[in-house]
Formats: C-alpha cells, sequence, structure tokens
C-alpha cells in the first residue's frame, strides 16, 4: 500500500487520528508514545516536542489540573488571610432567624489596602506635583535669604515612598497574588525621578538685588568740607555696586 500524502512511498503504518496511511518519511512518530501520526494532525508544544493527538490532550487535561489546583490553593489562602473569629461565635440560647451569615462577616471586616496601590498613589502625586512645577517654572526653587532651595528635591520624597511600598508588595507572601501589579507604581515613580531632574535643573535663575552698604546719616552740623567728604563717600559707595 502507498502513503497517502506522497502517493509514491510504501506505508509503514497510519495516523493515530484519521488512519490514513503514512510512510516512513511523511508520517512523524510521537515523541512520548512513539505512534505515529500525519503532519495535520501532530502538535508541537512550546519546547519543540511532537506528540500526538491523544498525549497533547492529556498534557493539556494534566496542565489544567495544575492550574485549577493553584488557584484553589491561592483561594484556600486567602480566604484564611480575611478570615474572622466571629465565627467561632455561637448564637445565643432562644435567638432563632438570627444567624449572621459569613459573607456579612466577610463583608464588615477590615480590608488592608495593598502595598502596590499605597506605591502607584504616591508616585501619581509626586508625578502631578512635577508636573505643576513644569507649568509655573517660578515655583521651582524658593528663597531663603540669599540661598534658594530647588522645589523639584521634594519630588525625591515620593520617590522614596513609592518606591518603599512597592519593595514591601514584591517581598510580601500575602500580597503574591499582585506582585505584578507593584511595578506601576514603579513606572510612575520613573516618570517623577524624570520630573525631579528637569525641574532641578531647568530652574530659572534667581536675580538677587545689590546689597547697598549702610551711608552715615547726617548730622545737620556738618562744614563744607565735612559735607563734600560725605557725598564723595555715598557716590563711591554707590558706584562700587553697580
Amino acid at each position: 500500500m502507498e502513503c497517502h500524502i506522497c502517493e509514491v512511498r510504501s506505508s509503514v503504518g497510519y495516523c493515530v487520528q484519521c488512519h490514513q496511511l503514512l510512510c516512513e518519511t511523511c508520517g512523524v512518530p510521537c515523541d512520548q508514545c512513539g505512534k505515529m501520526s500525519c503532519p495535520p494532525h501532530i502538535h508541537e508544544t512550546k519546547s519543540g516536542k511532537a506528540l500526538c493527538a491523544g498525549c497533547y490532550a492529556e498534557r493539556r487535561a494534566k496542565k489544567e489540573a495544575a492550574r485549577a489546583e493553584v488557584v484553589q490553593r491561592h483561594t484556600q489562602q486567602h480566604r484564611d488571610a480575611i478570615d474572622t473569629s466571629f465565627q467561632t461565635l455561637e448564637a445565643p440560647p432562644g435567638a432563632e432567624g438570627e444567624e449572621i451569615s459569613s459573607e456579612a462577616l466577610v463583608a464588615s471586616a477590615r480590608r488592608v489596602v495593598e502595598p502596590w496601590k499605597f506605591s502607584l498613589y504616591i508616585a501619581l502625586a509626586g508625578t502631578a506635583f512635577g508636573i505643576v512645577l513644569m507649568i509655573f517654572p517660578t515655583w521651582r526653587h524658593v528663597a531663603f535669604g540669599a540661598r534658594t532651595f530647588p522645589t523639584g528635591a521634594l519630588l525625591f520624597v515620593f520617590i522614596v515612598f513609592a518606591g518603599f511600598w512597592a519593595w514591601v508588595g514584591l517581598r510580601s507572601e500575602e500580597f503574591y497574588q499582585d506582585r505584578v501589579k507593584c511595578f506601576y507604581g514603579i513606572g510612575a515613580a520613573v516618570v517623577c525621578a524624570v520630573l525631579a531632574f528637569v525641574t532641578i535643573f531647568s530652574a530659572p535663575a534667581v536675580e538677587k538685588r545689590p546689597v547697598i552698604p549702610n551711608i552715615e546719616m547726617r548730622t545737620g552740623d556738618e562744614s563744607p568740607e565735612q559735607l563734600q567728604q560725605w557725598r564723595d563717600n555715598a557716590l563711591n559707595k554707590y558706584r562700587s555696586q553697580q
């Protein structure tokens, strides 16, 4: 009997799914059970293994079962984490029809805010503050006497707190399901850092007014020579500041 695909070589087996005759060249053996399949009915895994329809279905069933087991275990751990001591209370004698459902107890329990939310909210607040500084350049520094303080440096406070809560979310086993969400806050913190450097290095220069030294006050009793000397001193001090 000839191969159904090439119609040239003799068949040595058949496809386990469509039962068409196959030769050694056209047939693809299964890497798990060794059964032959035609090219349209062979399944290739991500690792490069060729599996027949039966082995591939068995492989998928095992993966689905393992995934369901992991989800069930995580769900049970999450329920145990939010369980309250109210479930151990017993209804008092004679109190019929006043039982509290478990759903109501869970809903009334205090919910803990996830660390990734803290990280994201703090980073967004810092980003909003940085955008305000970008819109109003004169707010990028604060004068303290003869010195100035770059307001953009305050953005690093937001960055530190956002990074801290993101680190808590990544390291905490209690919030393992939301670890990927911690990168939202990290990304917003990076944007906040860029705004911090831009606002610090692009702050407009502060114009300092010239300080004119004190000039001795006139008493009114000066002689013409003293009055002329006072005028010369005042002019010299003023010219030295220009």
